[in-house]
């Protein structure tokens, strides 16, 4: 996701996002998204369970991630992230994506949780679909200002299609256990305010360790980088919470870890 680069860009960032953020309200609330009602059982025990869940999958993955960088520098670990994406790399991202997804899956089987309570449903698909397109829209304005900005008005390239696939998987798999999964979860349990931040912040410093384990970053480096993602992650969430679907916080997640790329 978009880390901002200094106090000013997240500032920025903040105000943008606040914009976008009432026009997703506007435009939810005029295309009269359907509840979706799946009441779980013993609130407090789901969101337990989704925090066991989600936080054993994570903790495998900088495992796994740390085991493949084997000691490598974090230069060549950066040099080697910038580098044109392949089938390997997607085929890679989804070995990824199902360690993360597994654990939540077998506790939404054992506890005979539906899809649907986890943002995944056919309902509200047209309208989600109407929001996600407003929302890649979006990002794709701000990406060729900030280029323009930047003195950079190079075109996104179709050989970046293989980074788009791999960013799919990334930010499907993320949406789903974090956002879909998680934080419905802590809503149902802490309410809606308490529960949407606790899983926004959950997701945001998530990705210190992911941070430590590919970049080879300091602690506390790692800490602040993750923390820069806390006002992106509290929009995705929100997007969740209008839409009732990780369809449109999973394509926004996608475009803009492609983008930023």
């Amino acid at each position: 996701m978009i880390e901002a680069d200094s106090w000013a860009g997240l500032l920025l960032q903040c105000a943008v996002l606040a914009a976008l953020g009432a026009l997703v309200a506007l435009l939810a609330r005029l295309l009269r998204f359907r509840r979706i009602t799946h009441p779980l059982p013993a609130p407090r025990a789901a969101a337990l369970w989704s925090l066991l869940a989600v936080g054993l999958g994570w903790v495998l993955v900088i495992g796994l991630l740390f085991a493949l960088a084997g000691g490598e520098p974090a230069r060549h670990q950066e040099s080697r992230e910038a580098a044109p994406a392949g089938p390997g790399d997607v085929v890679g991202q989804l070995f990824v994506a199902l360690v993360v997804v597994v654990p939540v899956l077998l506790v939404m089987r054992w506890r005979r949780e539906p899809f649907a309570s986890a943002g995944v449903s056919t309902r509200n698909l047209g309208r989600s679909l109407v929001v996600s397109a407003f929302l890649v829209a979006a990002a794709f304005a701000c990406w060729f200002l900030a280029a323009r900005s930047g003195g950079s008005g190079a075109p996104v390239r179709l050989a970046g299609s293989w980074s788009l696939l791999q960013f799919a998987v990334v930010g499907f798999a993320e949406e789903f256990a974090f956002r879909g999964y998680l934080q419905t979860r802590l809503v149902g349990w802490l309410g809606t305010q308490p529960g949407w931040i606790v899983a926004s912040v959950l997701m945001a410093m998530a990705h210190a360790g992911h941070r430590v384990a590919t970049l080879g970053t300091s602690g506390g480096s790692a800490l602040l980088g993750a923390a820069s993602l806390v006002p992106i992650s509290l929009f995705l969430g929100f997007v969740m919470l209008r839409t009732r679907s990780i369809i449109a916080p999973g394509l926004l997640h996608t475009f803009i870890n492609w983008l930023n790329l």
